[in-house]
């Protein structure tokens, strides 16, 4: 990618030969296309990266990119640098870095509606703003709801005069099994 123009966000996607990579990559368009009507637009790089040492049996690069309607010449990550980088483990997987090269979000596997929710979040990054933060502040709030949640649940099923905590151990009941005598059935069991 161009490393000689430093934009204020770059989208990496990596891709491999796959429907859910070929989804990724055509919502991808979409939202680049979006972006280019934005005045953020020329803020932010797009740079797929294909995983495989070339593309599908019946294609070119340029064909694939045409294809594909993708933004941008590709990377070609034969080498798996990248993919190490970023602890990439499957394609797509899509990560978003803001100016000072800090992840700002990742998205893993194929979104149907990563065309209409990466404008947002793009502008956002060009803006300035620690999305990262924000979507980590977001999850807090929302495990601390779940914990919450589960405890008033626990509460309301406990029995009456039961002050286990709701962390505590499960105490398990203990059986003694003692080997009895086989005896023939005098009929045949079906």
């Amino acid at each position: 990618f161009d490393s000689s123009q430093k934009k204020k966000a770059t989208v990496l996607l990596w891709l491999a030969n796959h429907p859910a990579s070929e989804l990724a990559a055509r919502e991808l368009s979409i939202a680049a296309q979006r972006m280019q009507e934005s005045p953020v637009g020329e803020e932010i790089q797009y740079v797929p990266i294909w995983t495989e040492p070339s593309p599908p049996s019946d294609m070119t690069f340029k064909s694939l990119q045409e294809s594909w309607n993708l933004p941008a010449k590709f990377a070609i990550d034969s080498e798996a640098l990248g993919r190490d980088l970023f602890g990439v483990s499957e394609a797509p997987t899509l990560i978003v870095l803001d100016d000072n090269n800090r992840v700002q979000f990742r998205i893993t596997t194929a979104n149907p509606n990563m065309g209409q929710l990466l404008p947002g979040w793009l502008t956002r990054v060009v803006a300035g703003e620690n999305v990262a933060d924000t979507i980590i502040e977001e999850n807090d709030l929302q495990t601390t709801r779940y914990v919450a949640e589960l405890r008033m649940a626990t509460s309301i099923a406990a029995r009456v005069g039961h002050q286990d905590s709701f962390y505590s151990s499960y105490a398990p009941v203990l059986f003694d099994l003692q080997m009895l005598p086989a005896i023939d059935h005098p009929e045949p069991i079906l």
